[in-house]
């Protein structure tokens, strides 16, 4: 079973995850970051309401399905309040503001289209219809896109940002300009063609500052837990 652990990566995950519960413990003792009982409790209910979980009977079912006991649960939950915690205290809003203002193109979003063709001969003539202004995108979409979702919007795919598409599709795809379109893309068995319908730059608001302070805690979060002494 170990092995198997290991195999899949779940063992490497776990060892992971448990050094991490022990370094939110020991840097929260460092930084004289204490949790009252009153404060622990009221986190834990704040939690609970949040899950869902209004009553006991609905708390012991929830343990019961995910194989943990409500002790457990708490203490999950105490680890979560201290990274909170932990986290106020080693980002700052200047760190964020720095991050946002020298991070602003690796920030921004795309909207993009997209065309699924049943292979390359017919990506390719989609592709060539395009560059030589024969033929409308959002119409060839509709026409001859197999993915169903995106079709009736003619092709529309919606907003994505850095990390939610591979990096060879990324790297060409965000340094594109608006109107651009590329492909073909191999796309498991079929192919794909992009359109660049918009370009949004990042606007300094309270969901990138949260977006922000979640990405440097967990870049010093992981630095902590790899440099560990056993």
């Amino acid at each position: 079973m170990v092995d198997y652990l290991k195999a899949t990566g779940v063992f490497r995950t776990t060892i992971y995850r448990l050094i991490e519960v022990e370094v939110i413990h020991n840097r929260a003792k460092e930084m004289g970051i204490a949790v009252d009982e009153e404060e622990k409790e009221g986190y834990f209910e704040e939690r609970r309401r949040l899950m869902g979980l209004a009553s006991a009977k609905d708390m012991d079912l929830y343990c019961r399905q995910n194989g943990i006991r409500w002790e457990d649960w708490k203490q999950m939950a105490l680890v979560d309040l201290l990274r909170r915690k932990i986290r106020a205290r080693v980002v700052s809003e200047e760190d964020v503001r720095s991050y946002f203002q020298q991070q602003k193109d690796n920030l921004k979003s795309l909207s993009l289209g997209r065309i699924l063709c049943k292979d390359l001969q017919e990506a390719m003539s989609i592709l060539e219809q395009l560059r030589t202004k024969k033929g409308d995108f959002s119409e060839l979409a509709r026409n001859c896109s197999l993915e169903d979702t995106s079709r009736v919007s003619g092709g529309h795919l919606g907003c994505f940002q850095r990390g939610m598409l591979g990096l060879a599709l990324e790297t060409e795809l965000f340094s594109a300009p608006i109107g651009a379109v590329l492909g073909p893309f191999a796309h498991g068995a079929y192919w794909s063609i992009y359109k660049v319908e918009q370009i949004m730059l990042p606007e300094w608001n309270d969901a990138i500052r949260a977006r922000i302070t979640d990405r440097l805690f967990y870049q010093w979060i992981r630095h902590q837990v790899l440099t560990a002494k056993p």
